[in-house]
This record gives C-alpha cells, sequence and structure tokens, in this order.
C-alpha cells in the first residue's frame, strides 16, 4: 500500500475549508494508493480549527491530522510543518 500525503496550509477559512476538505476527499485514487490528509492552521482568528475537526471525523482518507500554529508564520512555514508530520511517499500542497 503506497501513500499520498496532502498538504493544506490554511489561514481564516472557517466558511470554506468543509467544503474543500471534501472536494479531496472525494478525489478518487489509483487502488493501492491511500490518502494522507495533513491541514496546518496558520494562526486562524476565527473558526477554522473547529470547521477542520468537524470536517474530518468521517472521512473516507487513511489520515486527516490538524496541525495548528498560535500565531501566523506564513504558507512557507505552514508547508514546512506539514512535512515533518508527512508519512507518504508522496505529497502535493493544495492552495486555497
Amino acid at each position: 500500500m503506497h501513500k499520498l500525503t496532502i498538504l493544506m496550509p490554511v489561514f481564516n477559512e472557517e466558511k470554506t475549508i468543509a467544503k474543500i476538505i471534501d472536494r479531496v476527499n472525494a478525489v478518487k485514487l489509483p487502488k493501492g494508493i491511500v490518502k494522507e490528509l495533513i491541514i496546518i492552521d496558520d494562526g486562524s482568528a476565527d473558526n477554522t480549527s473547529s470547521e477542520i475537526e468537524s470536517a474530518c471525523k468521517n472521512l473516507s482518507v487513511d489520515t486527516c491530522k490538524m496541525l495548528k500554529h498560535v500565531k501566523n508564520q506564513g504558507k512557507g512555514k505552514a508547508v514546512r510543518t506539514g512535512i515533518k508530520e508527512a508519512s507518504g511517499i508522496w505529497s502535493t500542497i493544495r492552495k486555497i
């Protein structure tokens, strides 16, 4: 079994994040490949974290993990934080 890690840095996305997570979840991968979704909340000041937790509860992805920065550190730092947690043999970044 192979794993694709999808890194998703987000900032103040409470209105759209659930829909984006659903769209990523709906993507069909070739047989033998599972998804690992790592969402990095880069210091959001709204309810983004709560929306992420709710949206990740019943997904078909192998892993849905949220990482959180206390304050905004920029997209590059968010990506580097996600890379440290990635366990897939391939990875991609989903920009919102």
